[in-house]
């Protein structure tokens, strides 16, 4: 994962790949790994934890802009709808790391 990059607002492409690509990435960690941690390599369970931490820096920095955007005013019809939609790639994000809790 690279430096900050800025976002141009709450429609910016960054934001939407970000959100579908850390979708995708979550749901395809939590197919791969649920239920077979306990057969995985010591390289194996180094990726698989290197993989999650990319999905949680980049829903990190999701979370925080739409957080840090709403609390600007929390009035704004046009900033709610943002946290909502994180919300559901932040579900996605616990489920990757149920599987890492999860004993195999």
């Amino acid at each position: 994962m690279g430096p900050l990059r800025p976002l141009s607002g709450n429609d910016s492409p960054e934001l939407k790949r970000d959100l579908e690509t850390s979708e995708a990435e979550a749901r395809a960690f939590h197919g791969r790994y649920l239920g077979t941690l306990a057969a995985l390599s010591g390289a194996e369970l180094g990726a698989a934890i290197a993989r999650y931490e990319r999905l949680q820096e980049t829903l990190g920095r999701v979370m925080s802009y739409a957080s840090l955007v709403h609390a600007t005013d929390m009035s704004d019809p046009e900033i709610g709808p943002l946290l909502p939609d994180d919300a559901r790639a932040g579900e996605r994000h616990r489920d990757a790391a149920f599987v890492l809790r999860a004993r195999s």
